[in-house]
This record gives C-alpha cells, structure tokens and sequence, in this order.
C-alpha cells in the first residue's frame, strides 16, 4: 500500500512541474508585455488592457528635447490609448518642453518634479494634479489650466520661482496645501467663483503679490494660507468665509486695511500678526473668536470696534499694538491673557458686564488707563491683570468676583484707595504691589478658611504677603466679616483699624509685623491664634473681652511698646 502511494506521488509531481514552469514562462511574458517602451518614454498597461498609464523615462533627457506624450502608443500589435501619467513619471529629467495629450485624467506624484519647463498647458481632460506634480520647476514661468481639473494638489506647483500668473478655472473647487508656496515672481492670480477652499500655505512666501480676491465661493481660507506675502497691499474676502486660519495673512507687511465680512465666525491665531502697516479692521458682526496674538505687530492700529458677537479674545491678541481706543461689544465672557498687554496708548475701557474672565497681564503696562471698572459679572481676575498701569486713579471691582490673582494691580502708583469684596475666595500675593498711593483698604471678605487662599507662602515659612509693597495706612473691615484670614496683613503699614461685631476668628499672624498704633477686639470674637499681633512695635494700646487675659503672650509676643491693655 506504501509502495502504492509513493509511486503516485511521483507520477504527480513529473506531471505537474513542466505545468508549472510553462505557467511561469507565461506570467514573465504578459508581465514584459504589460511594461513597455516607445521613443524613450516608458508605459505601464492598465488593468482594462486598452489604456496605459505614462510611467517614465529611463535616460536623462537633454534640455533641448521636447517631450510629445501621444494620445495613443501602438506596441506589439495593439493600440493603447494614453490616460495618465504615473508618479515621478519624470521627476528630474531635465526636461524644457513637455506636451500632455486630451486623453490624459490625471498627473501623478511629483510627476514633473525639478525640470527645466518654462511653459505647461494642461489640457481639459485633466481633472486631477497630484501632490509635488510640477514643484520646483524654478524656469516655470506660464500655466495653463485646463477646464475639468477640480483639485490644485498640495505643493503642486511650489517653488516655481519664476511663475508670474495664474489663472485658475472655475472647474475648481480646492487649492491644496502650498500648491503655489514661495511661488515668488507671482504677482496676479484669479480665484474662479468655484473655489470653496484654499488650503494651509496655499499662497505663503508669494512676495510678488500685490491684491486679492477671495471670491463668495470660498467658506475656509487655510492656516497660513498668504502668510508673508509682503507686498500684498490690498484683500477683498468673499461674504461666504467662516474661518480664517490661523497665520493666514501674518507678515504681509504692506497690508493696510481688511474688512471681515459678516460671514466669518473665528479669527485664526496670528491670523494678521506682523501686518505692521496695517491702519483699519472692520469685523463682520458675526465673529465670536479672535484667536492667540492674531493681531501682535499691528502697531498702526490705533482703534477697533468690535461686535457684539464676539465671546472670547484669546491670549495676546492686541498685545503691544498702540490702540487709542477699544470698544469690546457686550456679550463678550473671556479677554485673554496679554490679550490688550502693552498698549501703552489706551487712555480708557469700557468692560461690559458679559466678561466672566479676565485674563493674566491682559492689561498689563497698559499705562495710559485712568479709570478701571471691573464689573459684577467678572469671577476671575488673573495674575498681573493690570501690573503697571500706572496712571489708574480709579478702581472698582465688581461684587462677584471670586479670585484676584498675584500682582494684579501692581505697580498701580497712582491708586489711593480699593474695596475687596465680600465673594472673594482666593486672593494672590502682592496684589497691591508698588502701589505708592494706596492708603485705603477696605476689605468685605466673609470668610477664608485656609491660608492658601490667600496666596503661596514664601520659601522661609512665614505667612502670606498678600498686601506686601503696599503703604495701606488705614484699613475698613466691613459688617459681614467673621475671619481675618491668617497672616493676611503681615508686614502692612496699618496704623488703624475697625474690627467689627461680625468678626468671630482673628487669625494666626494676621497682623503681624504691622504698624497698627491701637486695637479694640470685639466680644464677637472667639479665637485668636497665634502671633496675631507679633512684633507690633507701634502698638500701645489694646482693648480686649476678658476670656483672652491669659493669653496675651501668645498674641502679642514681641510687641515692646505694649503698656496699656484694657479688659472688658
């Protein structure tokens, strides 16, 4: 049985090899069959076996060859019709002259790559361009594009330094990423009514450029999208844009005025930063976001007016542009950090009673400020909000207020008085830092239950300087008071104070180190901690209930001058 099966399996395998090996023979034959060349130009067979697709040329070819692609290459018997030329068909081959029959529907992936073309005629047939198809084709200086293309493939034309013009048909509906980048002799180009997207660096680096048309067609103008093109004087943007991209018009330096049509919805960051000549912004009553620094740079805008749409202004947008005047809208809820910084210029703002935020050093060196008026819907004023605004003589803060971050009227010289009030939960350090003038506190605070409310205790261990750097002589506690917070006014130059019948809690080195001269401690109170009043050296007089007789020392340590303790 054994001897049976070998012996068939034997019969099998001599009968099935040659088979094999003629099958083989055959596949090697239809696969030369399926590549070919004619006159140098390489053809790949396509799957319908009619049409083949242009795959290349396997010599460099001399700068004074013209190309002829035909419609139709006849090879071993059969006529192929010519549809498409393959990915890096000729990617640098040096050629100058290339003609691309009706029959061709597409051109590949850097397909014509770093040639020496100086003219291209695409024809109608056309209807897609990969990416890279004709990038840094640097002698490029005329494109004609047919009627049926419907996308411009990212960097399809990028680099072509010497492209003076373009005309774009109204077949297409998509400029891709960077297909004209750095296309720097470019001084014109028409975008059809087609177009409904330019793509990121669509345009950027063209510095030839001197306008624009963005036609109504075109709903998003990508990231970067013009950005630095520098001679770029005049931009009229079609009434059907949502979103501007971020950078997309940043550094174009001899931009002088834009109008954002109503259509649009957000400002990208560095949407317009560097547009240093840049003298009018009118927005489109439809903008609710303008995006991080968008308009950094712009230091010719003295004015703006913004619509009542807008609901955030992220970080840095104005910062340091030279604004006179600023009309926020009433509905907007965030101003960002460094969102107005530096506009030394500014003389007044109105803070509509929308803003939920405001941001860190968004007014920060705004010195031009006299007046400040934070309203009752703000909760959160951040680190350094108005650091350095140094000619505001009025402030009031709205009674909803939450948290009043570090430093956040520093270097206000000319203040003289301020009211915390009652809703404040967390307060920074040195919140009057440097605030020369400022003589009147009046603190309406209920209650603080921990120290690192109050701000972040130094490194040696000691208590908060929350009011450190500011000469407050004469401090107001208000009615709802029931806790002085620990080591809220360690340091202060508090000559006097009123602490009312509200208070039950005076708390651990909560006037330490101060100036006060006399204090009355109500019989509301029930706990004192300890070195309340450490180190007082000016104080001299103190009435206090009964209950805290034998605990003078732990609240008065170190105050020398101390002669005259009244109990009652």
């Amino acid at each position: 049985m054994i001897k049976q099966t070998l012996i068939s399996l034997f019969i099998l395998v001599i009968t099935v090899t040659p088979i094999a090996q003629a099958q083989r023979r055959q596949n090697r034959q239809q696969n030369q069959t399926r590549e070919f060349k004619v006159n140098g130009i390489k053809y790949s067979v396509n799957n319908d076996n009619r049409s083949v697709r242009v795959s290349g040329s396997d010599v460099y070819i001399s700068n004074n060859d013209i190309v002829v692609i035909p419609e139709n290459v006849s090879y071993s018997g059969n006529i192929y019709k010519v549809t498409s030329i393959s990915n890096y068909a000729f990617s640098g081959r040096g050629i100058k002259s290339v003609i691309i029959p009706s029959t061709v529907t597409d051109i590949g992936i850097e397909a014509f790559m770093r040639n020496s073309l100086t003219s291209i005629e695409i024809p109608n047939s056309v209807i897609s361009i990969g990416h890279d198809a004709f990038a840094e084709c640097t002698h490029l200086y005329s494109v004609t594009i047919g009627n049926s293309l419907r996308k411009i493939g990212s960097d399809a034309f990028r680099d072509c330094t010497a492209l003076r013009s373009i005309t774009i048909p109204n077949s297409v509906i998509e400029i891709g990423e960077a297909a004209f980048r750095r296309c720097s002799a470019l001084t014109s180009v028409s975008i059809p009514n087609s177009v409904i997207k330019i793509g990121n660096n669509a345009f950027s680096s063209c510095i030839g450029l001197t306008s624009l048309i963005i036609p109504n067609s075109v709903i998003e103008i990508g990231n970067n999208a013009f950005e630095r093109c520098e001679e770029l004087t005049s931009i009229n943007i079609g009434n059907s844009v949502r979103t501007i991209g971020w950078g997309a018009f940043e550094g174009c330096r001899e931009l002088k005025s834009i109008n954002i049509p109503n259509s649009v919805i957000e400002i990208g960051s560095n949407a317009f930063k560097g547009c240093c000549r840049l003298t009018s912004v009118v927005f489109g009553n439809s903008v609710t976001i303008i995006g991080t620094e968008a308009f950094v740079g712009c230091e010719r805008i003295y004015s703006i007016s913004l619509p009542n749409s807008i609901k955030k202004i992220l970080d840095g947008a104005f910062k340091s542009c030279n604004l006179k005047s600023v009309n926020l809208g009433n509905s907007i809820e965030v101003i960002g950090n460094n969102a107005f910084s530096g506009c030394s210029k500014l003389t007044s703002v109105i803070i509509p009673n929308s803003v939920i935020e405001i941001g860190s050093s968004a007014f920060h060196s705004c010195s031009g400020l006299t007046s400040i008026t934070i309203p009752n819907s703000v909760i959160t004023i951040g680190d350094f909000a108005f650091c350095g605004c140094e000619n505001l003589t009025s402030l009031i803060i709205g009674n909803n207020v939450n948290k009043i971050g570090k430093m956040a009227f520093g270097g206000c010289k000319k203040i003289s008085s301020a009211v915390i009030p009652k809703s404040v939960t967390k307060i920074g350090d040195c919140v009057f830092d440097e605030c020369s003038s400022l003589h009147t506190l009046t603190w309406n605070v209920i209650k603080l239950k921990e120290s690192n409310e109050i701000g972040e205790k130094p490194s040696n261990n000691e208590y908060s300087r929350v009011f450190n750097g500011a000469p407050i002589e004469r401090l107001i506690l208000g009615e709802e008071v029931e806790r002085i917070p620990n080591g809220i006014f360690y340091y202060s130059n508090i000559i006097s104070v009123n602490i009312p019948n509200s208070v039950e809690e005076i708390g651990e080195s909560s006037f330490s180190r101060s100036t006060l001269r006399s204090i009355t401690i109500p019989k509301s109170v029930k706990w004192i901690g300890d070195f309340a009043f450490y180190e007082c050296h000016g104080l001299v007089s103190v009435k206090i209930p009964t209950e805290f007789a034998d605990e003078i020392e732990r609240i008065f340590s170190g105050c020398e001058n101390l002669t005259n303790i009244q109990f009652y």
